[in-house]
């Protein structure tokens, strides 16, 4: 049986990595399960097998580029599309999540199995490459701690897309105005600014 310790990297490959930290600039996304902490608490089997299928049919609908990371922290996925190996089209994978939610959301009314979806997205230009675990690949910075941050904005139906998001997808000719509401401001927990952001209905077209 491997040693608890056998997980982490050894303080020296650390000091390595870190020394040669640079900025990966990239999009954060966080989609969350809507009223899962109710359903969760009520039946526990139930809300697994709901997960699961949120997720998995979630993850299917969605494509990653290479060096993405996706996770679930708690009843939230959270996925990182680095710009440092491909260029990211942002204005597609906008339109990628915002049809995640609105295909799960308009399904629910005969698909009892799923559970209705919100989330939000951001451009990080503050995120690292950096984990303390062996043979895992993670990201860390306050752009995303800003990302997870607005999600309290959010509702069933509603992608919160960040002004800075806004910023890049104005280079593919993104028309802000239709189907949005904003700009709005809010001080995520931890962030010592206001930051703007909009509200995308995603079940309007």
């Amino acid at each position: 049986m491997a040693d608890f310790n056998d997980y982490y990297i050894k303080p020296r490959k650390l000091d390595k990595l870190i020394k040669k930290l640079v900025p990966t600039p990239g999009t954060a996304i966080f989609i969350d399960m809507v009223g899962s902490t109710v359903l969760k608490s009520d039946e526990m089997k139930v809300w697994t097998e709901k997960m699961r299928n949120t997720f998995l049919l979630a993850l299917k609908s969605f494509k990653p580029i290479k060096d993405s990371v996706v996770k679930l922290i708690g009843d939230e996925m959270f996925i990182f599309l680095p710009d440092k190996f491909e260029k990211n089209n942002h204005l597609q994978i906008l339109n990628q999540v915002k049809l995640i939610i609105s295909k799960f959301n308009s399904g629910l009314d005969f698909d009892q199995a799923l559970i209705g979806l919100k989330g939000v997205i951001h451009y990080c230009d503050d995120v690292y490459n950096i984990t303390i675990f062996e043979r895992q690949n993670d990201y860390h910075g306050l752009g995303i701690n800003l990302t997870e941050g607005l999600m309290i904005k959010s509702s069933r139906d509603i992608l919160i897309i960040s002004d800075r998001y806004i910023e890049i997808c104005k280079k593919n000719n993104f028309n802000i105005k239709k189907n949005i509401e904003g700009p709005f401001a809010f001080k995520p927990k931890g962030i010592n600014r206001l930051v703007k952001f909009y509200k995308l209905d995603c079940n309007k077209p």
